[in-house]
């Protein structure tokens, strides 16, 4: 199974954003753009998913919406498993319906530090954590295969919107 893993882009503030609640921030301008950004990259490497799954998170669903927009209508699945906290376990109940034999991909948007703790559970076991800083908007492509009911994962490519533009970060 190919798995996209993606952080959410970056949102406005809370005191900015005219919301009461974290979890009702938007996308702010630098955010849609940088995950415009990760849609053509996507295109560029065909990294063409089948299904989009993200948490309820305001931010989390735009950034799925702009890239399913991008690649013209793939289906956005809001699942409550993906909140803050989301585990591999809970990534891979997500995913339960894909055929891995059929070579699907899915894109799974998420919150960190949940992306540190499931890269590095699928490239060291258990209690690995991803060793780099995860900015908003990053991507990763990753190969994995499931054995004995445990996933090891295989990196195919990232792609870093924060660390690829000049200037504007925050």
């Amino acid at each position: 199974m190919y798995l996209y893993l993606m952080r959410h882009g970056r949102a406005l503030a809370l005191e900015e954003s005219n919301v009461q609640y974290d979890a009702e921030r938007p996308l702010s301008g630098p955010g849609k753009r940088d995950i415009l950004a990760v849609s053509e990259f996507m295109k560029k490497m065909d990294y063409h998913p089948h299904g989009i799954f993200t948490g309820p998170f305001n931010r989390s669903r735009m950034s799925g919406e702009i890239i399913s927009d991008a690649f013209g209508d793939i289906p956005v699945h809001m699942d409550t498993s993906l909140l803050p906290g989301a585990g591999l376990s809970d990534v891979l109940n997500c995913l339960s319906t894909f055929d891995p034999k059929n070579q699907q991909a899915a894109l799974v948007i998420l919150h960190e530090p949940d992306i540190s703790y499931i890269l590095g559970q699928l490239f060291q076991g258990e209690d690995g954590q991803y060793p780099y800083p995860i900015y908003s908007g990053d991507f990763f492509a990753l190969r994995v295969d499931i054995n004995n009911h445990k996933a090891m994962g295989r990196t195919l490519s990232a792609y870093s919107p924060m660390i690829t533009r000049c200037g504007d970060h925050v």
